[in-house]
């Protein structure tokens, strides 16, 4: 069959906390997460070039056809462990602040080709995220992509995706999806004629972005090979290289990145064309300089990560099974406050100048969202905000209903408020003499009682930080 593979060594990702969603259209945690750490579409692409993935076995004894095949409805079970750990400081003002941290990331992925077509050029694959789980400092960082079904098209030149079930789409993760296309199967170019201990290339790049979690652009600088051995009695060629990229990526405050060098050894199942393992280990160089000020930051990092793909039994198992979605704690500087929700809640939006961060639901139906919000109202008793809060709201038209709750952070009241066909639910808690918290829930009538459940534990999670 034939099938896109890209030449260009260079791969992107989104810029860091962009927060936006749409149902059509990319764990992470590459440089993101060590900024986070240090400072405490229809979506259509052109396509790259096409090249075959299956091909007869050379005649010549001494070379060997490497390159992985795909074959339709045969369904490809991917399992990645990773790995990262090291030390990463943060200077300003001439004051330096060191944190040691560890991060695992385990993916489970099922990847499956449902249509190819080499006359015309059209495919169709899916991925499913069976597991996206991650920890970090003993803190569970597991991605919004956890459970999700990617589907892939390929058609007239162009390429797009969509999530099944209708769940919503985390927009800040399209641009590195949209890279994974480039080896679902598990495929990446190989040659079809290799002899042993001769050097080849072999594009990496959208496979990293995966495996590192990269939010911003991955540049691959080197990625060679040798073929060192093949075990005919196993039909196993393993393949031996190094590998060095950078992971670029920048935010509203800072830019910065990781650069990485690692050794590489592939195993490629030569009866079935398949990629049977891949593992990488090496270090990671962090730097980071803020975009006003004289902050910077750097560090150093060991990397590792296995993959390994499996068939049959193995692959049933992991379709049957339900995701897990674990509560993932969300610090909210703007806020002041920390509060967990299950990981298919993910961030669309976030406004400085109103100290406010915003979460979706991503699950069907109704696609809740919960705000949560910082006012500077000031020192009013809470009878007599209860009151104004009434007051105003009856003088636009309303008909709220008021009452008082409890959070951890303190006692406080709530408003309930039907609107164009939403419901507002918001619960105000005092921070300290003059600031308060807005902690909200915006639904519809197709809102599951999920949902609800999730926010109320999401409420008894609340607690204060120290704010920026």
């Amino acid at each position: 069959m034939m099938a896109p593979n890209s030449r260009s060594n260079k791969r992107k990702g989104n810029s860091m906390f962009q927060c936006r969603f749409t149902k059509e259209t990319t764990l992470p945690w590459g440089l993101s997460w060590m900024l986070l750490l240090a400072l405490s579409f229809p979506l259509t692409a052109q396509p790259p070039a096409e090249e075959a993935r299956t091909s007869p076995r050379p005649d010549a004894a001494e070379a060997y056809d490497l390159r992985i095949a795909l074959n339709k409805d045969e369904a490809i079970l991917i399992e990645i462990k990773t790995k990262m750990s090291g030390t990463v400081s943060m200077t300003l003002d001439g004051r330096t602040v060191k944190n040691k941290t560890d991060r695992t990331e385990q993916l489970t992925l099922v990847d499956q080709y449902t249509k190819i077509d080499d006359d015309n050029k059209h495919y169709e694959m899916s991925r499913y995220y069976a597991k996206a789980l991650a920890k970090a400092d003993g803190d569970i960082r597991d991605s919004s992509l956890n459970g999700a079904m990617i589907r892939y098209t390929q058609k007239d030149g162009q390429i797009n995706l969509t999530l099944a079930e209708g769940r919503l789409f985390d927009v800040k993760l399209k641009g590195r999806l949209l890279t994974e296309y480039h080896w679902i199967g598990p495929w990446f170019a190989l040659p079809g004629q290799q002899a042993l201990n001769e050097e080849f290339s072999v594009d990496l790049a959208p496979l990293l972005l995966t495996v590192t979690g990269a939010e911003g652009e991955v540049v691959l600088e080197k990625s060679r090979f040798k073929l060192m051995s093949v075990d005919t009695r196993n039909n196993t060629a393993s393949l031996e290289g190094a590998v060095e990229w950078k992971e670029i990526a920048e935010d509203e405050d800072m830019t910065g990145g990781i650069d990485y060098i690692a050794t590489a050894e592939i195993k490629i199942d030569l009866e079935k064309k398949h990629l049977h393992s891949l593992n990488l280990k090496g270090t990671g160089n962090v730097y980071g300089k803020a975009r006003t000020g004289n902050g910077e930051m750097g560090g150093s990092l060991a990397f590792s990560s296995a993959i390994v793909t499996k068939t049959g039994s193995a692959v049933t198992r992991v379709l049957k099974a339900k995701p897990t979605y674990r509560d993932v704690r969300r610090t909210i500087h703007l806020a002041g406050v920390q509060l967990s929700l299950p990981s298919h809640w993910a961030e669309t939006a976030k406004d400085r100048s109103k100290s406010i961060v915003g979460y979706t639901r991503t699950l069907a139906p109704g696609n809740p969202v919960i705000q949560v919000q910082r006012l500077k109202i000031g020192d009013i008793p809470l009878d007599e905000l209860m009151r104004q809060t009434e007051t105003v709201m009856r003088g636009n038209g309303q008909s709220p209903v008021l009452k008082k709750v409890k959070s951890a952070i303190s006692t406080g009241f709530s408003t309930d408020l039907d609107e164009n066909g939403q419901h507002f639910h918001t619960e105000f808690y005092r921070l300290n003499r003059t600031d308060w918290l807005a902690y909200k829930l915006v639904s519809n009538k197709d809102m599951p009682k999920e949902a609800k459940r999730e926010y109320d534990k999401g409420r008894k999670s609340l607690r204060l930080i120290k704010s920026n």
